[in-house]
């Protein structure tokens, strides 16, 4: 929720600034947009990073639900343990990586949401709309890039190797009670 709330405060904080600017004009700063695509750009920019917080958080949800499956098979084959064969405890010990692993997926990531609104405005207030259009589009491109090559990257990585390891895991258990004791 901490990460929403950040990204509507930077939404919000931006459109403020750009009335700002554009009902209280002073002489440094010039009022027209002489760059209308960046401007453009910029809420396609915003939209986006949007977009990858909320394919981290589907990302998260899907993990929890993977990890509640694997406790769920963990206790159940740590309560008929004694059903199974004498190897059953190798499904439990995957089980417990599988959750490990998923439980590495929900793990706080730090996103990059772009610029600092506050030290954007205090070196950009100075500047025509055009220039700190451009110059908000350019530090929320790195944000993206960092976002899509670092973090969402590792998350799905970890997530991929989770849900193998709770197929594995299963698959070991079912074994384990077909083979018997």
């Amino acid at each position: 929720m901490r990460v929403g709330s950040r990204l509507l405060g930077l939404w919000i904080a931006w459109r403020a600034v750009k009335r700002l600017g554009s009902h209280r004009p002073s002489p440094e700063r010039t009022i027209t947009n002489d760059d209308p695509l960046a401007q453009l750009l910029v809420d396609r920019a915003t939209w986006e990073i949007g977009v990858q917080l909320g394919d981290s958080d589907t990302l998260d949800l899907k993990a929890l639900g993977l990890l509640a499956v694997d406790v769920a098979a963990f206790a159940a084959t740590v309560a008929v343990h004694d059903s199974l064969n004498r190897f059953w405890w190798a499904a439990g010990v995957l089980f417990a990586i599988a959750g490990v692993v998923l439980y590495i997926v929900v793990w706080p990531r730090q996103f990059d949401f772009g610029p600092d609104v506050g030290e954007f405005y205090e070196t950009m207030r100075n500047e025509s709309l055009g220039e700190s259009y451009r110059e908000m589009l350019t530090q929320l491109i790195k944000a993206i890039r960092r976002n899509n090559t670092v973090v969402l990257p590792s998350k799905m990585r970890w997530f991929i190797w989770g849900f193998r390891l709770l197929l594995t895991a299963g698959g070991a258990a079912v074994a384990s009670a077909l083979i018997g004791g």
